[in-house]
């Protein structure tokens, strides 16, 4: 499974995660898995080769507006949300650079009090928000919170419990890769090494 791939599902799954399977599919898992096989293939064929996770949550974001039960969306509501996504790009065309950054995006809309993916709450994309100090501790706090409420409604304590220590593992282990990227090398300074006689004079 390639990045994009890999990293578009774990983001879908976790959305998804917020729904409930259709009746007809809760109590046949080899359904429940084919379902989501046939939502992935129309993201991962609507999707673009650049900012796709940008992409996703606007894609999400528009399938919350639209949803009027807890159940998962249908194959053609998932088409339907790809293609308004990607026909708004289209239309709005080049974006500056201040507001393309998918955090700042995040962070606007958690400041306005509007949905954002679980992403931005827990793991890689949360640590990189939480860096911009554009959202307060507080505010994320709130967001996680409700996020857990919101799961034990569906699937009960347990579970929601469950869910909730794997989104705080992942967020710790980016906390952890980002400390890692951030502190500098250890070992002896790097040397230069000359390519020309007047490299030996240079300062």
């Amino acid at each position: 499974m390639n990045p994009r791939t890999e990293a578009l599902t774990e983001e879908f799954k976790q959305w998804l995660d917020r729904y409930s399977p259709r009746r007809a599919l809760q109590s046949n898992e080899k359904a429940m898995g084919a379902e989501i096989n046939a939502l992935m293939r129309v993201i991962l064929k609507m999707a673009p080769v650049a900012d796709y996770l940008s992409w996703l949550e606007k894609v999400t974001t528009q399938l919350d507006y639209q949803m009027k039960t807890s159940a998962w969306p249908t194959v053609s509501e998932v088409g339907a949300a790809c293609s308004n996504v990607n026909k708004s790009r289209s239309l709005s065309g080049q974006r500056t650079a201040v507001t393309t950054i998918p955090a700042t995006i995040a962070a606007r809309r958690m400041n306005a009090g509007e949905s954002v993916s679980d992403g931005w709450l827990y793991g890689r994309d949360a640590v990189a928000l939480l860096r911009t100090g554009d959202v307060s501790s507080d505010l994320m706090r709130k967001y996680r919170s409700s996020l857990y409420f919101s799961t034990k409604k569906i699937y009960g304590e347990e579970k929601a419990r469950l869910m909730e220590e794997g989104w705080i593992a992942r967020h710790d282990a980016a906390e952890r890769l980002d400390q890692v990227a951030a502190s500098p090398p250890d070992g002896e300074p790097f040397n230069r090494m000359p390519t020309s006689p007047e490299d030996e004079f240079a300062a």
